[in-house]
């Protein structure tokens, strides 16, 4: 693994294109500071393995803070053994970029699933909920539980849980993603100097939005919005202007949860409550105890939830939909075998 980075020379910004041993086929997105990137890496014997690529934004690529931040990040994750963490796999150099390489889930973020739902007209159970729920918590957990070296707490924090940032896999596994921006409470990788508030007002707690120092208990906020939204099958925080949702964000504006004939509602009412609670002292203290509230209410109200069960539900109703962007990524690879024989 590297331990640093060194200056960004020119690098390819097309695609196909192959660095060190990738090959580097689609671009599946792009965030503030980081491009992510879908690509084989060639393991021999004629064979190869699907894998991620996160690499910074050209501009931001000679930026030592940022370079020694991806470094981190990479550190911090590789240290991450939760089922419900996608893994990072290394951190490697070429031609004077740094990549992180992190294990490939064949599957949907959030968000691809909620635009999915809407465009077939569908709900989901609250068996689905549950268990995206009670993954997202399992990782964050693991999170905040990161140690030092020398066995005492890192203190780290996520800072950046929204919708994009989960993964449901074709087989219904968990999994958080994007530390790009993950801090420790003993470390600050926040850019200060330059008053950069890094996240998405809409996932933010009152706090980041802020800009003040924070703890574990935003990634709980932050947990909290997800959860109203998968309950409620909408944005909490709604507007068409940036800063409504930052005002709403700071003020923690937030909605009355909608009655839709939940199993004891008003429980379920308290259970957000005590998560989206603007002061921080009256959340949730540690992500378990959220995690333990949600499982209780689960079982006292036989509500199943089934890993098979959520894979299933995703191919059966978006099989044309996983089928064409897997036909779209066979015709990339497939185009790819002058490259690799060279």
């Amino acid at each position: 693994m590297v331990e640093g980075g060194s200056k960004a020379s020119e690098r390819p910004d097309f695609i196909p294109y192959s660095i060190g041993p990738y090959t580097v086929f689609e671009k599946i997105g792009e965030g503030g500071m980081a491009e992510i990137f879908l690509a084989q890496r060639r393991i021999g014997l004629g064979t190869a393995q699907r894998v991620v690529l996160k690499r910074l934004l050209p501009y931001l690529a000679e930026d030592t803070d940022l370079v020694q931040a991806l470094v981190h990040e990479a550190k911090v994750a590789a240290r991450l053994g939760s089922g419900n963490v996608a893994q990072v796999i290394d951190l490697e150099e070429y031609d004077g970029t740094l990549y992180i390489e992190m294990e490939y889930i064949e599957g949907l973020d959030l968000n691809q699933i909620l635009r999915l739902l809407t465009k077939h007209q569908l709900s989901v159970s609250l068996s689905f909920v549950f268990h995206v729920i009670a993954g997202m918590l399992s990782g964050v957990e693991a999170v905040h539980a990161v140690r030092n070296e020398d066995g005492s707490p890192m203190g780290l924090v996520h800072m950046d849980i929204s919708p994009g940032n989960i993964l449901v896999s074709f087989e219904g596994e968990v999994k958080i993603c994007d530390f790009g921006i993950a801090r420790s409470t003993a470390r600050d990788i926040m850019d200060r100097s330059r008053n950069k508030i890094q996240g998405k007002f809409s996932y933010m707690s009152p706090e980041q939005a802020m800009g003040r120092d924070i703890d574990h208990r935003s990634d709980i906020f932050t947990c909290g919005i997800v959860m109203w939204e998968l309950l409620t099958g909408r944005k909490m925080y709604r507007s068409e202007d940036p800063r409504d949702v930052y005002d709403m964000a700071v003020q923690a504006k937030v909605p009355q949860l909608p009655d839709r004939g939940f199993p004891d509602y008003p429980e379920l009412h308290d259970i957000l409550s005590h998560a989206l609670r603007k002061d921080v002292d009256q959340r949730y203290g540690s992500a378990r105890s959220f995690h333990e509230a949600v499982d209780e209410y689960v079982l006292k109200h036989g509500i199943l939830r089934s890993q098979i069960e959520i894979g299933r539900f995703l191919t059966e109703n978006f099989s044309e939909d996983i089928l064409e962007l897997r036909r779209i990524r066979e015709r990339l690879i497939g185009s790819l075998a002058p490259l690799d024989e060279g």
